[in-house]
């Protein structure tokens, strides 16, 4: 039967490939290992030189990847915040003066950008070549004809750039001198014992360019002290004082009527006419004394201005009714010496003070605030006392160390340097009330008190 034999055949079949497979279940073949993707390393960067040059800052720098290409690179720098792309690797960029910083990084083909951006700090100080000169100015010294020999001059100097610390100074006293002094920074200079003759004193500055102030400052001055006897100041009046306090008075002030000092701390106000009292009252509580008592007094308007060394106080009284402190100004304490001045004098909205070392004149504001000092010449050899002006100059009592019982009255110019020397005609038996002596200005004369055979008195001389 066909039936039979198609499954005849298929049984067959079966047992062929049982034969030549087994009896295991067929599986598909193993496929290969796949490995996972390489991460892209990001590149790294160098700056590899800066240069400054004035305000120009020119840069170097280069990148490197380990597995791609550097394609380009960005940088930033203090003042701009966001990255600038560039494809160069050198780069020149203006910066003020100043302290600054500049980065700079690379990005490869991948567009991955160096995450430690190289960076550099550097300062830009770019000064112009300086080749303008300094100038020199002389602040104070004598000039004209002066009666003494010793002297001292004092300068500064101003610069395009330069301070005036920062300047250095050459002198010369031309005719005295045979060569220009070295360059230095002292801004004085003192002589002593000049001959007779004329003279010119001349300072140049330096600046640290090495430029040299080529129309130094010039002072021409003559010194004349041939004549030993200074030309004499006639007495017009003299003024024996009724009732002369024990202690002497400690300065005076002469207004057109009053006579105003300060004897045994009471105020006193006397008449011109006769020096008799019209007034005197204690000084007000709350007035320190000090170790060297009241030194002057000066009338500033309507008020009375005292001090009493070393206290750094002045006193400030109503002229009108000085019962009571008005106000008091405190002066520092420093080596200029307010605190000790010996001689109050007043013009124009500034005070003029002689101070402890009665060698130096400190012009100070209405409130005692230092503004300029001076020194008067022949320091060294005379000792200076009260203060005072005319219409035109300062005068100042000043007597010789080497004579201590002779003063002098000395006429001083501007910058505070004698340009005349005067004496007061007294008798051998007539001393000063107080070394070197009270001294005052009014009304075309100078008053002056002295004792005369033990008797105080006031002296009106004839003014020069």
């Amino acid at each position: 039967m066909k039936i039979g034999s198609s499954l005849r055949k298929f049984g067959l079949a079966t047992l062929v490939a049982t034969s030549l497979y087994g009896c295991t279940e067929a599986t598909s073949p193993t496929a290969p290992p796949v490995n996972p993707p390489v991460q892209n390393q990001a590149p790294d960067t160098q700056i590899t030189n800066y240069a400054i040059n004035g305000n120009t800052v020119s840069f170097s720098f280069s990148g490197s990847d380990s597995d791609k290409t550097v394609k380009s690179y960005e940088y930033t720098h203090d003042g701009t915040p966001n990255w600038t792309p560039t494809n160069s690797t050198n780069l020149s960029l203006q910066f003020t003066n100043g302290s600054h910083w500049f980065k700079v990084r690379s990005i490869d083909d991948k567009l991955l950008s160096d995450p430690t951006p190289a960076s550099v700090s550097f300062s830009v100080n770019n000064q112009p070549i300086d080749t303008q000169n300094p100038d020199t100015q002389i602040t104070s010294g004598p000039s004209g004809t002066i009666a003494v020999n010793n002297f001292q001059f004092t300068w500064t100097g101003t610069d395009n750039q330069a301070t005036a610390s920062q300047l250095v100074f050459s002198k010369y006293l031309n005719g005295h001198e045979s060569t220009w002094g070295p360059w230095e920074s002292t801004t004085s200079k003192s002589y002593q014992g000049v001959p007779n003759g004329s003279y010119t004193f001349m300072v140049r500055s330096k600046d640290p360019s090495g430029n040299i102030d080529q129309s130094p400052a010039l002072n021409p001055v003559t010194v004349n002290v041939s004549n030993p006897n200074p030309e004499f100041l006639d007495i017009l009046a003299e003024y024996p004082i009724p009732n002369p306090p024990e202690t002497g008075w400690k300065g005076i002030d002469v207004d057109d009527t009053y006579i105003w000092t300060v004897a045994n701390m009471n105020l006193e106000k006397r008449l011109k006419s006769d020096l008799s009292i019209s007034v005197s009252q204690p000084l007000p509580a709350g007035i320190e004394e000090g170790s060297f008592g009241i030194t002057d007094l000066q009338i500033v308007g309507n008020e009375i201005v005292i001090h009493a060394p070393p206290s750094a106080k002045f006193y400030f009284l109503d002229k009108n009714n000085p019962s009571s402190i008005k106000r008091t100004i405190t002066v520092p304490i420093t080596a200029s010496g307010l605190n000790t001045a010996w001689s109050i004098d007043y013009l124009n909205g500034n005070f003029y003070l002689v101070t402890s070392n009665s060698t130096k004149v400190h012009k100070t504001d209405a409130n005692l605030n230092l503004m300029q000092s001076y020194t008067i010449p022949g320091s060294g050899q005379y000792y200076y006392g009260e203060l005072t002006h005319d219409n035109s100059n300062f005068w100042v009592i000043g007597c010789d160390y080497s004579n201590t019982n002779i003063s002098n009255l000395w006429k001083l110019d501007s910058n505070f340097s004698p340009i005349g020397l005067y004496n007061f005609e007294y008798d051998t038996n007539t001393t000063f009330f107080d070394n070197p002596g009270l001294l005052d200005w009014q009304n075309n004369s100078f008053w002056v008190v002295a004792a005369t055979n033990g008797i105080p008195t006031v002296y009106q001389h004839k003014g020069n």
